[in-house]
């Protein structure tokens, strides 16, 4: 049986890739600020990120919200179901935001 289970994990390409990997993937919002201009946020698990002003800054991620560790001016707030986004302590709230899942 174990003979079996390999030989049909070779055949389908290789190591066996757990089904919850997508998960960790997260997905990139592209989001418009008036004041900001455009505020790029990666939400993956292991390597979240805020691009502001073409600056990347690695990002923590908690309940409804992405920070700098180093610059807690880099932050933004997210509603439920990351239906709306909001820039910085004053609220800022973004005119209009895209987002796609991240592939790799």
């Amino acid at each position: 049986m174990l003979g079996l289970l390999i030989a049909s994990m070779l055949a389908a390409g290789g190591a066996h890739r757990p089904a919850h990997r997508n998960l960790a993937l997260g997905e990139t919002y592209v989001c418009h600020f008036p004041k900001h201009g455009l505020v790029i946020i990666d939400t993956r698990d292991q390597h979240s990120s805020i691009t502001v002003h073409g600056k990347k800054y690695p990002a923590r991620g908690g309940s409804y919200f992405f920070v700098n560790d180093d610059n807690p001016d880099i932050e933004v707030m997210f509603g439920p179901n990351m239906k709306w986004w909001e820039y910085g302590e004053d609220g800022e709230r973004a005119t209009s935001c895209s987002h796609r899942r991240n592939l790799r």
